[in-house]
């Protein structure tokens, strides 16, 4: 039934905050915006960003593959994104930021 994952859709009540942090701060590939849809584009996945002004934190979680966590780290930093605890995995590490609507986002740095 199900052949491939089409995309992601996040929903924002904070458009051009969440393009902004999707595209600038994680270096997304922005491929289409507008007040009510844009698109963005990582290698492997795209995130559509949905506006709704019910936005409640806690909905799906983006896993995103980083290739030296420390180095994201650092760039977050400069964009004032604070983030959590670096947690050991069996296979790497994982950090987990937040969207500008409060999605959870865990940045992971696997193992060659």
């Amino acid at each position: 039934m199900v052949t491939s994952v089409d995309r992601l859709i996040v929903l924002t009540s904070r458009m051009a905050d969440a393009v902004h942090f999707y595209s600038t701060v994680l270096g997304a590939e922005l491929v289409s915006e507008s007040e009510h849809w844009s698109l963005v584009r990582f290698p492997g996945i795209e995130i559509g960003l949905h506006a709704s002004s019910s936005v409640q934190p806690g909905g799906p979680v983006i896993g995103l593959r980083v290739g030296n966590l420390m180095d994201a780290l650092t760039t977050l930093a400069e964009f004032g994104i604070s983030a959590g605890e670096i947690h050991e995995i069996p296979s790497g590490r994982v950090v987990t930021i937040s969207d500008p609507d409060g999605n959870k986002i865990q940045l992971v740095e696997r193992d060659a």
